[in-house]
């Protein structure tokens, strides 16, 4: 049987002996017919990560993008360098100015390298570039979602994102888009910040895969430590799904990884830089 395995290699949780952390997120997704790297964490420290595990990324098919943040942009110039043969999959929004009202009020920059931006929009990588409007195979059973519906009303990106420094052009993260993976046991959904909505992202994937129970999650979730009501409409609708694994990452709230373990027991995983899952790929 063939197997695919899923590599975690940044994450805001560091792992055993040379595997380091940061606030970011990489995953990688080896299947028998395609390497791809979602999101490259906010240095080159999915490099170095990599190679703690004796992984070898010169080799990658496909770089997807879940959305334009440093924190999963940051390492993306380091990326595209050591695997110059690899696809660059995002949404155009991914590459615009970005910025976050933070608690002090002051605005932060939170976008893309503005010197990479010109490279894949008009520059020497223009070409490698693939604009992700929409569900799209990128490799034998590997999809990524595209933008993704807002139809539940319990869901928004933040509130505190915008595309200028002054704060007056909201920005809800319209480039938010997830990985979808088949293998024999149902499909593996991975999300970069999940800004779009954790249950938008999972009925989306639903519906475009009918009848394909969805196994695993993973990946950061993006639900404040405050947002009960949410949380609780979240469980329910996991719980419907018949969600097997569910392992929150990177940006998901101390308190709402707490609920989650609470609640789903054994189907809720604690994530780290390092960890890996294997899975028979599908038929």
């Amino acid at each position: 049987m063939k197997k695919i395995d899923v590599i975690v290699l940044v994450d805001n949780q560091g792992g055993q002996g040379r595997l380091l952390a940061e606030h970011g997120w990489a995953l990688l997704v080896r299947s028998p017919g395609a390497q791809v790297l979602f999101d490259t964490g906010q240095s080159s420290l999915v490099l170095a990560n990599a190679r703690a595990m004796d992984i070898d990324l010169c080799g990658l098919d496909a770089v997807v993008i879940s959305h334009g943040h440093y924190d999963h942009t940051g390492g993306l110039r380091a990326v595209m360098d050591t695997a110059p043969q690899a696809k660059i999959f995002c949404h155009a929004e991914a590459l615009s100015p970005r910025f976050s009202r933070q608690s002090n009020r002051m605005m932060k920059a939170v976008g893309m390298s503005e010197i990479l931006a010109k490279t894949l929009t008009t520059g020497n990588d223009a070409h490698r570039m693939v604009q992700v409007e929409q569900l799209t195979e990128i490799a034998d059973n590997i999809w990524v979602t595209g933008p993704i519906p807002r139809i539940n009303d319990f869901e928004d990106a933040d509130g505190t994102f915008y595309f200028d420094s002054e704060g007056l052009r909201p920005d809800p993260v319209n480039d938010d888009q997830a990985l979808c993976v088949r293998t024999a046991a149902g499909m593996v959904v991975v999300l970069g910040c999940g800004h779009a909505g954790l249950v938008n992202t999972l009925q989306y994937v639903h519906e475009q895969f009918p009848g394909i129970p969805i196994d695993t999650v993973i990946g950061g979730m993006h639900i404040k430590d405050n947002h009960t009501a949410r949380l609780e409409r979240t469980v329910n609708v996991l719980r419907a799904l018949a969600v097997h694994r569910i392992v929150p990452s990177h940006c998901t709230g101390a308190s709402v990884l707490a609920r989650l373990t609470k609640v789903l027991q054994q189907r809720c995983e604690t994530c780290q830089v390092g960890k890996q899952w294997f899975f028979s790929a599908a038929g």
